[in-house]
């Protein structure tokens, strides 16, 4: 990894799957804790779990970007 994200926490949205879950486990393998969004938390737990086994720890929130 050419960037190092310890002690930082990383926000991404549409995290449960596609670049979304791409963009979580790159940042959790440069040391960043990840708090994950999706629409539903549901859609979160298998996802959540493969960041997690990256090293990192995780947060789920349920958020839907496109209601205000």
């Amino acid at each position: 990894m050419s960037f190092d994200l310890s002690d930082k926490v990383a926000l991404v949205t549409g995290a449960s799957r596609g670049l979304g879950l791409g963009f979580a486990k790159t940042l959790a393998m440069a040391g960043a804790s990840v708090a994950m969004t999706s629409r539903t938390l549901a859609s979160l737990d298998g996802p959540s779990g493969e960041v997690e086994a990256l090293g990192a720890r995780t947060a789920k929130i349920e958020l839907d970007v496109r209601n205000q």
